[in-house]
């Protein structure tokens, strides 16, 4: 794709096949949604720790004592986080996309749950 070798074919197999190209290719994704607080220092680990599998990841999580949402941004293994404010934003969402994802998505979830602090949890979060 980076010289534009067989863009053609490429853009032929996604015109006809709509996204059935991603399952042919071995691709899939799976979505994260929770309305708790993440603990960042928790989140942030997670995310720069993904299995090699995981080509891409992105979404808006929110941080306990954190008044700004994070958008983050994963790439090859490269994590990137940019603050915004959006007013009335509760829920985080993320998803992951890659390879295999079948033998990754319940660890992943499982450590997404352990970075989420429940509200009755957040008084005493240090």
């Amino acid at each position: 794709m980076l010289f534009a070798t067989g863009v053609a074919t490429f853009r032929e197999r996604a015109r006809v096949g709509g996204s059935a190209h991603l399952h042919a290719d071995g691709f899939a994704s799976f979505v994260y949604r929770s309305d708790d607080a993440l603990d960042q220092a928790r989140f942030e680990r997670l995310i720069g720790r993904l299995p090699r599998d995981v080509v891409r990841a992105k979404g808006i999580v929110r941080f306990a004592g954190r008044d700004w949402q994070c958008l983050f941004n994963v790439t090859c293994g490269r994590p990137e986080l940019t603050w915004v404010q959006l007013p009335g934003v509760r829920e985080n969402q993320a998803v992951f996309i890659g390879r295999n994802l079948a033998r990754h998505e319940a660890a992943l979830r499982l450590r997404l749950a352990a970075c989420e602090i429940p509200s009755d949890r957040r008084e005493t979060h240090g």
